[in-house]
């Protein structure tokens, strides 16, 4: 959910030419030694879909401060006993997201939060390659965690579509042969809270699109 062209600046950039993107493992994943910022922005309508399209966000503006993230190596980090099949920590302050890369997926195996790990023991696809106009999936995640003593179970399903591609117009240049993405995740934190309400049920359910450019990560 931080993979978007619309929350991370980058340098102007112009292509002539509108062709149809392909995302792969090589120009999509993120490596270690990554650093970009994180920014939320005010609320836009996503455009039109299918080929070709021109998406002018040039009226978007910042909402909150930057926050910047980093990629080290996760199995040489302080989490690397929770997080065993994760070879990537991105760091955010006093968080963390730990990611699998491969040649095939993106894969999300939890969160840190402070004291919390979340970890994910059936694994969020959060993308898989090769992946263009037209491609879709849906993919099942479950992952456990304690919070104030009480055990969570997390459980909801992923699901991408690329809908469409075409040019970006955004305020810190204009980008061509980009892939927009479809993202909807459904999924809930439930525990048994014991003496007291007894089930106890937080439900989630996001929908957002993101642009993704080839050969830049993140």
């Amino acid at each position: 959910m931080r993979k978007n062209l619309l929350i991370i600046g980058l340098s102007v950039l112009t292509i002539a030419g509108i062709a149809q993107p392909t995302l792969t493992s090589a120009n999509t994943n993120g490596v270690i030694g990554d650093q970009f910022n994180f920014q939320s922005g005010s609320w836009i309508n996503q455009g039109g879909s299918g080929a070709s399209q021109t998406w002018n966000f040039l009226a978007v503006t910042a909402s909150t401060a930057a926050v910047s993230v980093s990629s080290i190596s996760a199995v040489t980090s302080g989490n690397a006993a929770n997080f065993p099949n994760a070879n990537q920590q991105l760091n955010t302050g006093a968080n963390a997201g730990m990611n699998k890369v491969s040649s095939t997926t993106n894969q999300n195996y939890g969160t840190v939060s402070g004291t919390v790990n979340i970890v994910y023991s059936d694994p969020e696809d959060q993308m898989r390659y090769p992946f263009s106009m037209g491609s879709s999936y849906s993919d099942p995640f479950y992952a456990t965690f304690t919070n104030g003593g009480y055990n969570f179970v997390r459980k909801g399903t992923t699901s991408l579509n690329a809908d469409a591609y075409g040019t970006l117009q955004l305020p810190g240049g204009t980008y061509s042969n980009v892939l927009r993405i479809h993202l909807t995740q459904i999924y809930s934190d439930s525990t048994n809270i014991t003496p007291g309400p007894g089930p106890y049920v937080v439900s989630y359910n996001n929908d957002m699109y993101m642009w993704y450019l080839p050969n830049n990560h993140q």
